[in-house]
């Protein structure tokens, strides 16, 4: 079947392939969870996607692009349309109420105020999620169609 019918020709290659991310995926969503920044102070957090896009060898990587931004260029080995996958990398000025043992201790100042910074809408799980994306799609590269 291809796209077109609903169904992508790689869905067990995905499925295994995020077989064998899920673990390193969990691991970076609790570290991104645990030391979160605020918008256009995402310095950490875009150099650890920036450094974990660049170790996987097939990813044009280009940084500062918005002051904290990163976009990873994967082009596939056969003609086709662009896709574009985005999460946003940014935690809220929000305590963190959640007594887990990844929870964020983070504190900074805002609004002239001192305040918990946490992850409070998911950004952290999007972010980790499509690094897990980027590493199936370029064990995947050579089949899939377009950048």
């Amino acid at each position: 079947m291809d796209a077109i019918e609903g169904r992508f020709p790689f869905d067990s290659d995905i499925a295994a392939g995020a077989g064998r991310v899920e673990d390193r995926v969990i691991a970076w969503r609790r570290d991104i969870h645990q030391n979160p920044e605020l918008g256009n102070r995402e310095f950490r957090t875009s150099g650890l996607i920036a450094e974990h896009l660049r170790a996987l060898g097939a990813i044009e990587v280009r940084e500062k692009v918005a002051h904290t931004g990163v976009i990873g260029i994967l082009r596939g080995g056969l003609p086709g349309p662009v896709v574009a996958l985005r999460a946003d990398i940014d935690a809220l000025p929000v305590e963190e109420q959640v007594d887990v043992p990844f929870r964020s201790r983070a504190r900074t100042e805002w609004n002239g105020a001192q305040s918990g910074v946490m992850h409070a809408c998911g950004h952290d799980a999007h972010t980790a999620i499509l690094m897990g994306v980027a590493e199936v799609l370029v064990a995947m590269r050579e089949r899939i169609p377009g950048p």
